[in-house]
């Protein structure tokens, strides 16, 4: 009777371990397996975002090479100009209109070095083609002004009429039919220009003459000539002063003044 009640007790203990093994695996099955598959993926997934980061960082730290554009510039024509010599009245070795060769009285040294000359050309109808402008200076040695003079735009090979004007004198048709290269230089012949335009209106009258009388100088002073601008533009043999040398060149000019 004992040994049977041994053996069932010995039966049942077994039995109840065997039931708490049951319940220990249950629960691992359900809690600890599936944290582990978790923490799993969650490292695949850190290690594949740091790959992506890396390749990514990669990329972005080789410069990709941009194509640098290839400018062709586009050809303009060069403009067409001309090379000028003028002799002004009453300067150098110009005399004056009347006696263009008697240069005792003209000044050999002008306070002016450079004058400002515009060129105008004209076909054979006498129709404005083109026109520039730019600077002569004064060359002491031949008492005459050089220089080269560009026009605003080139003109094509041909036969053209040529005008000069510098400030403060008349403008001349240079002499001759000018034959013109385009894109090139064209030497003009020598110029002669009459002076004593005062108020640039391309002609000698008594309005200059009147404007030449209120600077006038010679012993007394001036009657009406308040601004330097007004002496420097009525004294016509460019000497600083305004006296009768300025007078008497603007009688000889006024007598015979070339039209262009």
């Amino acid at each position: 009777m004992e040994t049977d009640q041994i053996k069932k007790t010995t039966s049942g203990k077994i039995r109840h371990k065997f039931l708490l093994l049951g319940v220990v695996l249950l629960l691992y099955s359900l809690v600890v397996i599936p944290i582990l598959v978790i923490n799993t993926q969650q490292q695949q997934d850190t290690r594949s975002r740091g790959q992506t980061i890396q390749t990514t960082l990669t990329d972005a730290s080789t410069p990709t090479k941009t194509p640098t554009p290839t400018f062709t510039p586009t050809p303009t024509a060069s403009a067409t100009a001309f090379s000028v010599t003028v002799l002004l009245d009453g300067i150098g070795s110009r005399g004056d209109n009347t006696n263009p060769t008697a240069n005792i009285t003209s000044n050999k040294d002008p306070k002016q070095k450079t004058k400002k000359t515009t060129v105008t050309v004209y076909d054979a109808t006498n129709t404005l083609i083109a026109s520039g402008s730019g600077d002569v200076l004064y060359n002491a040695t031949d008492g005459n002004f050089t220089g080269t003079v560009p026009l605003k735009k080139s003109l094509t090979n041909g036969s053209y009429l040529v005008k000069i004007q510098v400030d403060g004198y008349l403008q001349r048709l240079v002499a001759g039919i000018q034959a013109v290269k385009s894109g090139a230089a064209t030497t003009l012949p020598v110029t002669p220009l009459v002076t004593g335009d005062i108020n640039r209106e391309n002609t000698l009258n008594i309005l200059d003459y009147n404007l030449l009388l209120d600077c006038y100088s010679d012993l007394a002073v001036a009657s009406n000539c308040p601004t330097t601008q007004k002496k420097v533009t009525t004294d016509i043999n460019d000497d600083g002063f305004v006296n009768q040398v300025d007078y008497n060149l603007f009688l000889r000019e006024i007598v015979t003044q070339p039209g262009a």
